[in-house]
């Protein structure tokens, strides 16, 4: 068994095979990768993926950067104000956030949370 899927006899015993194992290994994984990328275009959403390869858009400069610097480090850092020119996103944002911390119902929540934290007053909660 491999990542939960059942292999056929057949192949596990051709990968037991002196030699044959990465091989075999590597063909199957290619043939599963195959199947259900297949399966999946084809049978089960084909209308969303002609949908989706139709909405592609062209990145500029720096989401062009943003994106090899994550292909090549994983991981990738900008201001979003180079990453939307002339919004005012993060502006809003932070407005929208300030707004939302603010509000009556979530000070009420976050008071009732720490009310039931310090209720619970047991160390070896998973909660303290």
């Amino acid at each position: 068994m491999k990542w939960g899927i059942e292999r056929s006899d057949f192949v596990t015993r051709m990968a037991h095979l002196p030699g044959c194992e990465s091989f075999v290994n590597r063909q199957y994984d290619r043939y599963l990768r195959m199947k259900f990328r297949t399966n999946w275009r084809l049978v089960r959403n084909p209308v969303s993926h002609r949908a989706f390869a139709k909405s592609i858009i062209e990145l500029n400069a720096k989401q062009k950067q943003i994106l090899a610097e994550l292909n090549e480090n994983g991981v990738a850092a900008c201001h979003i104000d180079e990453l939307f020119p002339d919004s005012g996103l993060w502006s809003r944002l932070k407005e929208q956030l300030k707004d939302f911390t603010e509000s009556d119902s979530t000070q009420s929540s976050v008071r009732k949370q720490q009310g039931a934290f310090e209720a619970a007053n047991d160390p070896n909660a998973v909660a303290h």
